[in-house]
């Protein structure tokens, strides 16, 4: 008889002990559960968010690169012509080692203009630096053309990129930046580097009147 009582009090105990452990399971697996939602909403708001910015970007740049266009048209040019072919340039690899948000050949005499265009959502000091290192290099890289540097070998893209090129190496090149606002700092950087500056102005996006 105590034999079979303390069987029954181990099997009580054993089975409480086995409630306590599913309980605390369920628990678990609930907050488990609660933890991956609140996941899933936050990946979902980042996407979106990232979607809107990504959005947002395209829109100025499309609203930068018109106002470039119209700037020079404006200005009496005889031709303001895209070319998207040197929006990245290529390294020898034949793989991209810098780009540009825009490009624009502009013809007005007697000057021929290689117009290079970087646009950003707020434009900081740092921004200008890195776009003028970018505008340094390919300038760099057309004279070294302009003067019949014949540059290393490489894929069948880059050496097919630097003989269209070439036929530019003579245009004086201008930097663009845009954005839809500027830092103290960036906006006075982009002076001084001579920039071509554009921003909302009212409604679209226009040049600063001082730079040509």
């Amino acid at each position: 008889m105590l034999t079979q009582c303390r069987v029954s009090m181990a099997s009580t105990e054993s089975h409480a002990l086995v409630e306590s452990i599913l309980r605390q399971q369920l628990v678990m697996e609930e907050a488990l559960a609660t933890a991956i939602g609140t996941v899933n909403k936050l990946a979902t708001s980042v996407g979106q968010h990232r979607g809107w910015m990504t959005n947002e970007d395209f829109g100025a740049e499309a609203e930068v690169n018109h106002a470039v266009e119209t700037h020079y048209m404006s200005l009496g040019a005889e031709s303001v012509e895209e070319l998207p072919m040197f929006k990245a340039i290529l390294g020898p690899d034949g793989k991209h080692a810098y780009s540009f948000d825009g490009v624009f050949e502009v013809i007005r005499a007697p000057q021929k203009l290689l117009v290079l265009v970087e646009c950003k959502h707020r434009v900081r000091k740092e921004n200008v630096k890195d776009a003028a290192k970018k505008r340094d290099k390919l300038v760099q890289l057309m004279h070294g053309l302009r003067d019949n540097i014949t540059p290393p070998g490489g894929r069948h893209n880059y050496l097919m990129q630097l003989k269209a090129l070439s036929e530019l190496c003579t245009h004086d090149v201008r930097l663009c930046m845009g954005g839809q606002s500027f830092d103290e700092d960036g906006m006075a950087d982009a002076i001084k580097e001579g920039c071509l500056v554009v921003q909302p102005d009212g409604g679209r996006y226009s040049c600063h009147p001082s730079q040509l």
